[in-house]
């Protein structure tokens, strides 16, 4: 009796999960090309307004797409509480749910299916998250003794041009 049960459940993690890494699959090129476009921009805005104007340029186009964007989600997010309040007459008022069940992103529910999901797909993710790490640690290491470096070289730089121009 359980085990269908049980079965349906694993079934809707695995949709669920293939669903997301469908879009995650998706999304990375158009990630990777809006990166590529925002330098160019970047490139382009402090070549025409230097530095710092087309700095300050970039961060108010993210600002105003930051806004926009959390606008579209509040808007939806009321679509969805309205048509679930519409369609479910026989459920309690959101008066009578306790605050803490009332807010965004804390519904028992979603915590059991994210539960469920990671106890699904930890067992297997992470002998191979663990494996690639291990591949590519000397790579990662590489990596991180470059910024050390860099970051070092830089700061060092700066306080020798300090010290030159501060003396005679």
């Amino acid at each position: 009796m359980f085990a269908a049960l049980f079965q349906r459940a694993q079934v809707t993690v695995d949709n669920a999960i293939g669903q997301a890494l469908s879009r995650a699959v998706i999304a990375v090129p158009f990630l990777v090309a809006g990166g590529f476009a925002t330098a160019a921009l970047t490139v382009r805005l402090t070549r025409d307004l230097g530095s710092e104007n087309g700095y300050l340029v970039v961060a108010a186009i993210f600002a105003v797409m930051g806004l926009i964007t959390a606008a579209f989600v509040r808007v939806q997010q009321a679509r969805r509480s309205k048509f679930t309040s519409v369609g479910n007459a026989d459920a309690a008022p959101l008066s009578d749910v306790p605050k803490s069940e009332n807010a965004p992103g804390n519904a028992a529910v979603d915590n059991e299916l994210f539960a469920a999901a990671l106890t699904a797909i930890a067992p297997i993710a992470l002998p191979n998250l663990l494996r690639n790490v291990l591949r590519n640690l000397p790579m990662l290491l590489a990596i991180a003794a470059a910024i050390f470096v860099i970051t070092r070289q830089s700061s060092s730089s700066t306080s020798d041009g300090e010290a030159a121009q501060s003396a005679p």
